[in-house]
């Protein structure tokens, strides 16, 4: 079971095991193992099942199937993956969640991220509007709980709509702010509701890393942060309230299941990930004073003499995204073949400090992966004359935006889909256009010199 992917936990009644789905992409099962570990058992050997959610009153479990790789459909079936039932159809439905008397299953659908409701007698689906999550009933009250949020504005929180009026209510304590785009591509937002109803559960950023955090619904209060193992997500508490599940990554291993206890200790894993080379978070100093953020990656010293070639790490995310506390397989294969490799979060980048995203010019980004080219050279192991750029999308527009601006300081660039004309970008892409037009000012006829000084293919005659 080790080195694949897993995710979305959910309890046994008892407390005492846990489904789950995983496998590769795409060929998800879904699988039961024990809350104190040992090997998972097959429940439902059928290709294709994720995002699993139990009802313990029906003793039934709903899934979202991927059908021939196009349509994405919630389904459910018994516990042990008898009988199972079609529930939508037509669409792209996902991230099931069940009502507590087992009656209704709300949803998403893609592509416009609409919250939903499907009667499982009737088949009706009533729709509820635009979030970030499915919405998860609480226990004891009539009310549901949204995950609402900006993708521009990097923000999201939690809120609670009743369901006696429709009303709803912001939980000021479950604002995060600054959240890198990496966060809204994933789909990486959910919560849950303790079995009282008077806690959730609650992703919370911090320095790169999703931590789970408990919250005080009644006062609106955040009680405290657990001590989570890398990107935390799809937390569920047990019906026991003990204990809470919850998926994790980190630099060093793909996504797989752990638990922690409500009290924030005996944090353990389950599915036993392989582990990888661990990117260590470090700082370094760029123009300003400012402190650049950064995973640094280092091979295992199989000969502590010999000199390494090293790899500047551009992340994207059109400006908004972050090298966070994830797994990347790509960056594993260059560290397994001897290369050390930096992911500086340069200036642009959310879910750090907020110096680094305010009032931020490509010049600023130049010399923040030049700093990160001069700290690779105080390593004695690093070859100084073989340190190379990747970077894609945005990523890939830092490589271009500094080669063109430092064409011999670097032995090898790589850009995969960078933009190297923001104004063509602009005309081109109607979604680039808040950002752009934030960064330099309005649009290319309103700011026609800051699109030109930031485009690198004006100057692509230098490289």
């Amino acid at each position: 079971m080790a080195n694949l992917e897993y995710g979305r936990p959910a309890w046994s009644q008892d407390s005492g095991s846990i489904f789950f789905s995983g496998g590769p992409r795409e060929q998800f099962q879904v699988y039961r193992i024990s809350r104190t570990g040992g090997e998972p058992v097959e429940v439902l050997k059928r290709q294709g099942c994720g995002n699993v959610a139990v009802n313990w009153r029906t003793r039934r479990m709903a899934y979202n199937f991927l059908r021939s790789g196009v349509a994405l459909e919630i389904w459910t079936s018994d516990l042990d993956g008898s009988s199972p039932q079609q529930i939508t159809k037509d669409g792209y439905k996902a991230l099931p969640e069940w009502s507590p008397d087992g009656s209704k299953i709300s949803f998403l659908s893609f592509p416009d991220q609409t919250a939903s409701i499907v009667d499982l007698k009737t088949g009706a689906i009533e729709k509820l509007g635009p979030s970030l999550s499915s919405p998860v009933w609480c226990p004891k009250e009539p009310c549901l709980g949204f995950i609402e949020g900006r993708q521009d504005f990097g923000t999201y929180q939690l809120a609670l709509m009743s369901l006696a009026d429709g009303s709803r209510k912001l939980l000021q304590s479950t604002l995060v702010t600054n959240v890198p785009l990496n966060m809204f591509d994933k789909m990486q937002f959910f919560f849950d509701w303790s079995g009282d109803g008077k806690t959730v559960v609650w992703p919370v950023l911090t320095q790169g890393q999703v931590r789970l955090a408990l919250i005080d619904v009644d006062r609106d209060k955040l009680l405290k942060i657990l001590p989570t193992h890398g990107w935390a997500s799809e937390p569920r508490f047990s019906p026991d309230g003990r204990w809470i599940a919850y998926s994790s990554e980190a630099t060093d291993h793909s996504r797989g299941i752990r638990i922690i206890s409500t009290e924030g200790t005996d944090d353990h894993e389950l599915t036993r990930q392989k582990e990888f080379v661990k990117g260590q978070l470090i700082y370094y100093p760029s123009a300003g004073g400012l402190q650049i953020p950064s995973f640094l990656f280092r091979p295992p010293p199989a000969d502590k003499k010999a000199k390494k070639p090293a790899i500047i790490w551009l992340h994207g995310g059109g400006g908004i995204g972050a090298a966070l506390d994830e797994f990347d397989p790509a960056v594993q294969y260059f560290v397994a073949n001897g290369f050390v490799v930096l992911q500086p979060n340069f200036r642009t980048s959310r879910g750090f400090a907020p110096e680094l995203v305010t009032g931020v010019t490509g010049k600023e980004i130049v010399a923040d992966v030049i700093a990160g080219a001069d700290y690779l050279k105080t390593f004695e192991d690093v070859d100084r004359a073989r340190i190379a750029l990747f970077g894609a999308s945005f990523g890939g527009y830092a490589v271009l935006r500094t080669i063109t601006s430092y064409p011999n300081a670097f032995v090898a660039a790589v850009d995969i889909n960078g933009p190297c004309d923001l104004a063509a970008l602009y005309h081109e892409i109607p979604n680039s256009r808040p950002i752009l037009t934030t960064q330099l000012g309005g649009s290319p006829e309103q700011a026609a010199d800051r699109y030109r000084e930031e485009s690198p293919i004006h100057v692509a005659s230098r490289i």
